[in-house]
């Protein structure tokens, strides 16, 4: 199964794109500068990375949009 190009997305509209095709989103990360690293994210911040560690499962990458 091939991941949708997802990079540069919205993680709202990433998602939704994710779960058309049939995956199942395993976690996501916050790619931050040193000390801002909150962990804190919604669906405005941008999809810079996706791995996909096994199945159908994706981990993405995300960070906040400038």
């Amino acid at each position: 199964m091939d991941i949708p190009d997802i990079i540069g997305f919205e993680l709202a509209e990433a998602s939704k794109l994710l779960v058309q095709a049939g995956f199942y989103i395993s976690d996501i990360k916050v790619i931050a500068p040193p000390g801002d690293e909150s962990g804190y994210y919604d669906d405005t911040y941008r999809v810079i990375r996706h791995v996909c560690p096994g199945g159908n499962n994706v981990v993405l990458h995300v960070c906040k949009p400038l």
